[in-house]
């Protein structure tokens, strides 16, 4: 398991991947994208279920035949994303929304979806420890846990270009949901860590976004 930012960098540029993501994507004719937040503690750390990922330009892209199911709802496309991307079987009663944002792409408005879901220990302790690229999307790589402090560290990254959403998104899911659903401690030290993150000139770019 990845829990060194050092350690998960030189993994991930040794696998030509230069980022993570969250495990997500989109559903009902691309009228919506859903990300999970999958998340869990091993001993006092809270870890992530990420994917390594990196950027294909779409000309070089192999045709990836994926059924988005008309009329297909957010929580339904977050089920079967991750279930797709990482083998997790998600139970739907414990997959909870908790930010959405909407953007415009090839002249279509669309709505992206951000739910949170906690993961038991011994299926993050399955993950594999080895980063492997996927035979299922050749932008992305198996996925594999990483502690909150590397996956702040990393995001935060300037070289990085990790999108304000994603670091968004990761703020507000420890904030207002992750830190009261773990023991006090942990929730404290989880706080502290993204309590100055994203910085406010990241926060300002995206008020900013908001009001135009």
């Amino acid at each position: 398991m990845y829990t060194d930012k050092d350690v998960l960098k030189r993994a991930l540029v040794k696998k030509e991947f230069f980022i993570v993501k969250f495990p997500g994507g989109g559903g009902d004719e691309r009228r919506h994208t859903s990300i999970v937040v999958m998340w869990g503690v091993i001993g006092k750390e809270i870890v992530f279920v990420v994917l390594p990922h990196r950027y294909i330009p779409s000309s070089e892209k192999t045709k990836v035949c994926e059924l988005h199911t008309k009329r297909e709802i957010p929580l339904d496309t977050a089920i079967r994303e991750v279930r797709e991307e990482t083998g997790i079987v998600l139970d739907r009663t414990k997959v909870y929304p908790y930010f959405d944002y909407q953007y415009e792409k090839d002249g279509k408005s669309i709505t992206k979806y951000y739910f949170v879901a906690r993961i038991e220990a011994e299926s993050l302790k399955k993950m594999r420890d080895e980063i492997h690229g996927s035979e299922f999307e050749e932008d992305s790589g198996y996925p594999i846990c990483v502690t909150l402090g590397t996956l702040v560290a990393l995001l935060n990254n300037e070289s990085i270009h990790a999108s304000i959403y994603t670091r968004v998104a990761l703020r507000y899911a420890v904030e207002n949901y992750i830190q009261h659903n773990v023991d006090e401690d942990i929730g404290v030290r989880a706080y502290n860590k993204i309590a100055t993150y994203p910085r406010k000139k990241d926060l300002k770019k995206l008020y900013k976004s908001y009001s135009e």
